[in-house]
């Protein structure tokens, strides 16, 4: 890195406080309190909420409760992930975390992102009097963290925000096209609305050409629309072994590996094309994951087959199945597929499975171009991070790299 001048996280701090030490009482709703399982990358995932009573909350905000613009750094499991409280949110800190409250004169966006930058990051995962890594971040070792300073730190912060900002906006506006192509779904295959609808004299809500395929009536016998077929997860796929593959054996490429967990790395060999359903084995049981690339599945998952439909239809018919609550009770618990496959799903008719395929394809294909813009502007933001916070790269030069993927 170029020569730039640094300062503590301490004097650029009005607030470095460690979190309460003691686990508050968890109860179904209260008080919100921030978890590191809510804080990766970055940003502040409230999808999965904790809560806790009033009395609790008021211990944990006894030395400071935290306000918008504040960061919180988590000291461990995992260690080094921040995030910045948003406006409006009331909430506490959680075990293993610490809240930053930056002085006045310091722009928080800039130590927000310096404090993910390569410079920072060595800083606090490496020991540097043996060499060696460390599994947690003490206070002092925090407070002494070297800060890289630079002259224009508010206009840096604008061209990183403005990349972030655009990568969550890609987010949210997939999580919607997803919900779309899942309400649909549930209505037509799991709900049986337009079938339930014609049979109650309700008026159509879908245009003629796709009302006119849904059955009039559901069966008494079956429960299901009439001339549907009672069928099992077993008829619409096969979910293929995943392969071993050991870190010795893994050799330096593009493709992704794909774990329980989601992706694992790369290795310069396909196990199967694009598009690709990756199913959770063992460890993170019943994840499912959607992939446009040709993956490496290793052997902690499966992989979609498809036999009767598409595998869009069967990566549909996936998330409506409790998979993650289907762990066997073996010595090591993971997703028996022979019980997946026992799963009940009707067959409808081929014309309307066509039919559901054409009507979210347009959805998928758009979440598919949000998901591609977006790995650019993380690579864009990545690659500029550590060059602003060095002074490698001029602000004008980097506001125009901005420019050309905005």
């Amino acid at each position: 890195m170029s020569d730039f001048q640094t300062s503590t996280l301490e004097d650029m701090c009005e607030l470095v406080i460690d979190c309460p030490h003691f686990t508050p009482e968890w109860t179904t709703k209260g008080f919100l309190v921030i978890r590191n399982q809510n804080i990766r990358n970055g940003r502040l995932d409230l999808s999965d909420k904790s809560f806790t009573h009033k009395e609790d909350f008021e211990r944990r905000i006894t030395r400071a409760k935290p306000q918008e613009g504040d960061i919180i750094f988590t000291r461990e499991a995992p260690m080094g992930e921040v995030c910045i409280i948003p406006e409006g949110l009331e909430c506490c800190v959680g075990q293993r975390q610490v809240l930053l409250r930056p002085k006045a004169d310091i722009d928080g966006k800039y130590l927000f992102f310096a404090l993910q930058s390569p410079y920072v990051r060595h800083q606090i995962f490496w020991n540097e009097g043996t060499g060696s890594t460390v599994s947690n971040v003490r206070i002092p070792v925090l407070k002494a963290l070297k800060i890289p300073r630079q002259p224009n730190e508010t206009t840096i912060a604008r061209i990183l925000s403005s990349l972030d900002d655009k990568i969550e906006l890609n987010r949210r506006m997939n999580e919607t096209l997803e919900e779309m192509a899942r309400v649909i779904f549930k209505d037509w295959f799991i709900d049986f609305g337009p079938t339930r609808a014609k049979q109650e004299g309700r008026a159509p809500y879908l245009p003629d050409c796709i009302w006119s395929l849904f059955p009039g009536a559901i069966d008494a016998e079956t429960r299901l629309p009439e001339r549907w077929e009672p069928s099992k997860v077993e008829d619409f796929m096969e979910l293929a072994y995943g392969k071993s593959l050991t870190a010795k054996n893994r050799r330096p490429g593009h493709v992704v590996v794909y774990g329980s967990g989601g992706k694992n790395g790369f290795h310069d060999e396909a196990l199967i094309s694009s598009p690709a359903v990756i199913v959770g084995r063992k460890g993170t049981v019943g994840s499912i994951y959607w992939e446009e690339r040709p993956i490496f599945p290793i052997d902690t998952v499966f992989y979609v087959v498809p036999k009767k439909t598409s595998l869009l239809f069967c990566y549909q018919l996936l998330l409506a199945q409790p998979l993650a609550d289907m762990n066997t009770d073996a010595a090591v618990p993971g997703l028996n597929r022979n019980n997946a496959y026992r799963l009940e799903f009707p067959y409808p008719s081929s014309d309307l499975v066509n039919i559901y395929e054409l009507a979210i394809s347009p959805i998928w294909k758009k979440r598919g171009i949000n998901l591609s813009e977006t790995e650019n502007l993380t690579e864009t933001r990545d690659r500029l991070l550590p060059k602003l916070m060095s002074g490698e790269i001029r602000v004008k030069e980097a506001e125009k790299m901005v420019e050309e993927v905005l």
